[in-house]
């Protein structure tokens, strides 16, 4: 049935589809880091997912006449010490749905009409934006912790994640970037020291990433235009893909350099979005002394309960209208050799 202009109904569906457009495009606009980590949809009525893990495969010369998954020093070579020969470690990673997390705002009707501005237009990008800040913060705190593994608890021998420190007077992101002669060069040395254990762990070389917050992020550019170590980095004259006209840092090290505000610096210790009480991911993580995390696409996985959806109803016992962006994911490590952080202390 055709709908008439000017109709409560039409309104309402108009506001609709322009709140979601805006909610959508603001998030993301806002997330850095829910792109780069793997993802798969939760089947209906399911709570978790299974991510594949597995371990590394190894050739060996055969002897002939001998049983290849036999323990003879003359058969096939073994795996990881334990496993058959010519086998490997298999296993997985379950991963958690959390609770939904949503944003809202309540426009009352009286006052959208009074204001001078688009109401509906700006809270619709804090929404987008609150839930994108949340979901990365989120990513982080469990790239953080996967750089934390010390070793991989169920397959031996298999690496654990990266931790490399920035070692300076006084431990603190402000202290650090007060000084880009001297400091630049220490953190250019962790990143590369990040770059060498990834490349030792066979971490993939395509899609790793480095995010760091607006001050670091500019702090480096800053070195290069007073010719310290990122110069070289900058300068396309050498191979460097970033621009100092555009504010861009392009790759360093093998690493594209992301800036984010929404990287966490506090102690969380928070368990309140788990479904069920004691089971569920593991978010708490203090970050305090965070200078940069480091990643590869394979660090952590993402279950999808749905993608970000938006509603809008107009509340008549409140004479206003509800707009609620929400989304239902949850996030754990699948690799912990692809995470790495780089801290201050």
């Amino acid at each position: 049935m055709a709908r008439v202009i000017g109709t409560a109904a039409a309104n309402t569906d108009l506001l609709y589809e322009l709140f979601a457009g805006e909610v959508l495009v603001e998030f993301a606009k806002s997330t850095v880091a829910m792109s780069k980590v793997r993802q798969r949809s939760l089947p209906k009525g399911a709570k978790s997912i299974s991510f594949p893990k597995l371990g590394t495969a190894t050739a060996g010369y055969h002897t002939a006449g001998q049983n290849i998954i036999t323990t003879d020093a003359d058969g096939y070579a073994a795996i990881g010490g334990t496993a058959p020969r010519g086998d490997v470690y298999k296993g997985e990673k379950i991963i958690y749905a959390d609770k939904l997390l949503l944003s809202s705002v309540l426009i009352d009707d009286l006052e959208a009409k009074l204001l001078a501005w688009d109401a509906r237009a700006e809270y619709s990008r804090l929404l987008g934006r609150s839930i994108a800040e949340k979901i990365d913060q989120t990513i982080m705190r469990v790239i953080f912790n996967g750089a934390g593994v010390a070793a991989d608890a169920d397959y031996t021998g298999h690496p654990g994640g990266i931790a490399k420190t920035i070692d300076i007077a006084t431990a603190t992101l402000a202290s650090l970037v007060s000084d880009t002669g001297t400091n630049i060069p220490l953190f250019i040395d962790a990143l590369m020291g990040v770059k060498t254990s990834m490349d030792n762990n066979a971490v993939p070389a395509e899609g790793r990433c480095c995010v760091v917050p607006p001050s670091l992020y500019n702090w480096l550019i800053t070195g290069a235009l007073k010719g310290v170590a990122t110069g070289l980095f900058i300068n396309r004259d050498v191979g460097g893909a970033g621009s100092v006209a555009t504010g861009g840092l392009g790759n360093i090290a093998g690493f594209d350099i992301i800036m984010s505000n929404n990287m966490p610096f506090i102690n969380f210790t928070s368990t309140a979005h788990r479904l069920i009480a004691g089971e569920g991911n593991t978010y708490t993580a203090n970050t305090s002394s965070l200078a940069a995390l480091c990643f590869q696409t394979e660090a952590a996985g993402m279950v999808k309960v749905s993608d970000l959806a938006v509603e809008s109803e107009y509340k008549t016992e409140y004479q206003a209208d509800l707009l609620v962006a929400k989304l239902a994911c949850g996030v754990d490590v699948l690799r912990p050799e692809a995470c790495a952080k780089i801290t201050i202390v």
